[in-house]
C-alpha cells in the first residue's frame, strides 16, 4: 500500500487489486493495457472521422488507399522480407498519408472520436463472459 505522498490514483493496477477482482470472478485487463488500447482506437477515430469529414478531398482519399494497397501488397519498390528498408519505405508512405489527413482533424474530430473510444470500450467491458 502507498505511504505519505504517494497516492493512487482510480487507474492504478496492483496484483492485489487483480486478485481481488478475480476472486470476485470479475476479469479485468490491466490500466495500462486499456489505456494503450483507448488511445490507439482514439488515434484510429481519428483518421477514419477526418477521412468521412466534407472538407477532406477526393484526392487525399484517393492517395490513403493507393498507400494501403501499396502497403499490403507483398511486391513492391523495396520487398519487405528482404531489409528493414522494405518495412522503412511502407512505415513512411503510411506516415505521410496520416501527416496529410491532420489538417482535417480538429477539436471536434478529437472530441467525438475520444467519447466514441470511451463509448466502444465500455460496451466491451459490460459484455457477459460465456
Amino acid at each position: 500500500m502507498p505511504t505519505g505522498g504517494d497516492e493512487m490514483n482510480k487507474r492504478t493496477y496492483t496484483p492485489e487489486h487483480h486478485k481481488a477482482l478475480k476472486r470476485h470472478g470479475e476479469n479485468t485487463a490491466p490500466s495500462w493495457l486499456y489505456a494503450w488500447v483507448h488511445a490507439t482506437l482514439t488515434r484510429t477515430l481519428h483518421l477514419y472521422y477526418a477521412i468521412s469529414s466534407e472538407r477532406c478531398t477526393q484526392l487525399h482519399r484517393l492517395a490513403l488507399a493507393v498507400t494501403l494497397v501499396y502497403v499490403a501488397f507483398p511486391y513492391d519498390l523495396l520487398p519487405d522480407s528482404s531489409s528493414v528498408l522494405g518495412l522503412l519505405d511502407d512505415t513512411l508512405l503510411l506516415t505521410s498519408a496520416a501527416i496529410s489527413l491532420l489538417g482535417y482533424i480538429d477539436a471536434r474530430v478529437k472530441v467525438i472520436a475520444g467519447l466514441q473510444a470511451h463509448q466502444l470500450l465500455l460496451k466491451v467491458r459490460s459484455v457477459p463472459k460465456c
